[in-house]
């Protein structure tokens, strides 16, 4: 699926087209537009943020158990181009960082983490699911195939205070019926010491 020269416009729970590189107007829940970028950014998570400057910033600011505002801090940026895209997390943490896994799909579940959820096909169509520890190890699913393992990469770091995550998602093993103007999204992080499960919205 090539997006061409497009924005995305996100909601909690999207992603819009708009040629002209404007926002598209979406009624109802969060959104924002999010840029088409001519430079892809370094997948680096230590590489300066001027990298990701046309980059919307999108807050994880709900606690989902508890239908409270998130007690840390964490941020996420998102980019696209023509193949990939690309979603960046930064996340303060007070707590010892939970790392036990690091084997890709091995142990979902029990370490600290961040993921997407990508509906590209609106909430009627094909679930994915791309998750990345503090580590890096990847995990991801899909509602297409149970056997769903495609290529893609994330890269992590630990940080003063927190630890950042980059994704790089391919659009190719995304299943996208013609040019969708809209997607459904959330990003999602888990605190493992405190069991907080942050949202965007």
């Amino acid at each position: 699926m090539n997006l061409g020269r497009a924005f995305l416009t996100l909601t909690a729970f999207a992603l819009v087209m708009n040629a002209k590189g404007h926002a598209a107007e979406v009624k109802g829940p969060p959104h924002v537009a999010v840029p088409i970028t001519a430079q892809p950014p370094s997948l680096d998570p230590v590489a300066d943020l001027p990298e990701w400057r046309d980059a919307p910033v999108l807050p994880l600011n709900e606690n989902l158990q508890l239908h409270q505002p998130a007690t840390e801090k964490t941020t996420v940026r998102i980019l696209g181009d023509k193949n990939f895209l690309y979603v960046r997390f930064d996340a303060e943490q007070r707590e010892p960082i939970v790392i036990t896994q690091r084997s890709n799909n091995v142990g979902e579940g029990a370490d600290d983490e961040v993921w997407v959820d990508l509906w590209p096909n609106d909430r009627a169509g094909f679930a994915y699911k791309f998750v990345a520890s503090a580590a890096g190890v990847r995990y991801q699913y899909s509602s297409e195939n149970t056997a769903f393992e495609p290529t893609w990469d994330a890269k992590a770091v630990d940080n003063a205070g927190g630890y950042s995550v980059v994704l790089k998602i391919p659009l190719a093993v995304l299943h996208i019926s013609g040019k969708p103007r809209s997607w459904t999204a959330q990003f999602v992080r888990v605190v493992r010491a405190t069991g907080e499960t942050q949202v965007w919205s």
